[in-house]
């Protein structure tokens, strides 16, 4: 019954832990349906086909990530869709127990990469950091695409079957972060760290190489291809640049895509949410604010068109918002700008 969600109050943290796992793996139906379809039976959670010890194991495992926000409980759910059924009680356990005990490591990879500024458009130092990391701890295929992004692949081992060659798990983290290019300053206070950029995204940074790190470490034998990539232009006016052009470029074509993004995985989203932008130019002859009065204005004409937006009837249903964020132009205090 845990393992199916219900916890029992007299249970204990472990358990919890384990049943909160379960649950949130059912609610993210959507998106382990694309796992489970690449040999893990419907219906069954990865848990049902744990050994006794081995989800002892685990479960000390996942107490150790509840209390310091480790990716374990990620890595968990993860590496029981990967892996080869008769591959899973062992490696699993390996991933999830190397996890809780490098715990150290993950923090530092966390800190290190947040010291390297990345506001966007300014990624590749600490791209090529993180180029080094995966190297570091044994993925050999790294490579830098035209746009930025770090992709580093890990195949099928050969003579895996046929149907492992269907696609890839790509797991995903971006670079950039919303702050400026000074360098970022992380400070320790007990078990609080603090700095810019540190949780979104310098957290899913550092998740996407102990995750690395602990496959490695683990041996394991994956379905598929994995992909562990690192993408630029995600923030702001980066409108989500490297992730586009990723899966423009994407070899092997992702299976599933999973985004690793901020401090802890306690929502998992598998849905998506788009966006449009525009900039919009408007345009005249420019002149003089008294000689020239009564030009057309582009400024007048920016406003007029911001007021109008601001009373347009939006669907409740889906859910849809619209903002004007951002105005400029003009020369001077007293000419009519040209644009």
């Amino acid at each position: 019954t845990k393992l199916a969600g219900t916890a029992d109050p007299t249970s204990s943290a472990s358990d919890r832990v384990l049943s909160e796992t379960s649950i949130a793996r059912r609610r993210a139906g959507g998106v382990f349906q694309s796992y489970r379809a690449g040999g893990i039976s419907p219906g069954r959670s990865s848990g049902s086909v744990m050994t006794a010890e081995s989800m002892r194991v685990s479960r000390q495992a996942l107490t150790v990530a509840h209390h310091d926000q480790l990716p374990c409980r990620m890595a968990l759910r993860m590496v029981a869709a990967l892996t080869r059924r008769e591959h899973v009680n062992t490696a699993q356990q390996l991933a999830c127990g190397f996890l809780a005990t490098h715990n150290a490591r993950t923090l530092a990879w966390q800190c290190d990469v947040t010291r390297i500024a990345a506001p966007t458009g300014n990624e590749a130092r600490r791209g090529q950091w993180m180029a080094a990391q995966f190297a570091s701890i044994g993925w050999s295929d790294v490579m830098t695409d035209r746009v930025g992004n770090v992709i580093a692949r890990r195949p099928v081992e050969p003579g895996a079957p046929s149907r492992a060659h269907a696609g890839a798990v790509w797991c995903c983290a971006h670079l950039d972060t919303v702050f400026s290019i000074e360098s970022p300053v992380v400070q320790q206070v007990g078990a609080r760290l603090t700095g810019p950029g540190i949780g979104d995204n310098g957290r899913g940074l550092a998740a996407l190489l102990a995750i690395g790190h602990a496959m490695q470490q683990a041996s394991l034998v994956t379905l598929h291809d994995v992909v562990l990539a690192c993408t630029v232009g995600e923030e702001g006016l980066g409108d989500l640049r490297g992730i586009k052009q990723l899966m423009q470029d994407a070899a092997p074509a992702p299976l599933a895509v999973i985004a690793i993004d901020g401090a802890g995985d306690d929502r998992i989203v598998n849905a998506a949410l788009g966006s449009t932008r525009w900039r919009i130019t408007f345009r005249g002859p420019g002149g003089h604010s008294w000689a020239d009065y009564g030009l057309v204005n582009p400024v007048h004409a920016a406003a007029s068109a911001t007021a109008l937006l601001q009373v347009v009837a939006l669907p409740r249903e889906p859910r849809t918002t619209l903002t004007v964020a951002r105005i400029g132009g003009g020369d001077s205090i007293n000419s009519i700008p040209p644009d």
